[in-house]
This record gives C-alpha cells, structure tokens and sequence, in this order.
C-alpha cells in the first residue's frame, strides 16, 4: 500500500470534504501514484498546501516510501531495455 500519512493532514482533508461530496474510499495502490502526484501539484491545492510549493516527483516517491528510480515519472515514457 501506497501512502505515508505524515505527508499530508488527513483529518484536514477529511473536515473540507465533509459535507461537500459523497466519497466512496479504498485503498491506495502503487497504481495511484501518478494520479496523486498530478493532483497534489494542481495550482489550487498548492495554495491550500503548508509549503505553498510544487512536489517534485523524487519527493512524492520519498513520501510513500519507495525509490523514484523504480517509478516512471509522470510525463516519462516507460523505457524498455532491448539489451
């Protein structure tokens, strides 16, 4: 599972969602990682973030826990090594 809640003040999120809309929760997978870093890079939540700055993706990576060496990034293509 995906997620190191140190990164983000879950009970924040929870309270400014509540109300709002209808969620249906499951777990976070490897799968999500490139969705979450798209949107925890989105301009309106930055504003909303303690730092106020972008996330680089080493930094998303080192914020669940897992090396970015192992990740493609965002934007990357997967490279294949043919030999």
């Amino acid at each position: 599972m995906l997620g190191d809640t140190r990164c983000f003040d879950t009970d924040a999120v929870a309270s400014r969602l509540a109300g709002l809309v209808a969620l249906a929760l499951r777990p976070v997978t490897d799968a999500d990682r490139a969705t979450l870093f798209r949107w925890c890079n989105r301009p309106e939540l930055i504003a909303l973030s303690a730092s106020g700055r972008a996330v680089g993706w080493d930094e998303h990576c080192a914020c669940a826990g897992v090396s970015s060496a192992a990740h493609v990034s965002p934007g990357e293509s997967a490279r294949v090594d043919t030999g």
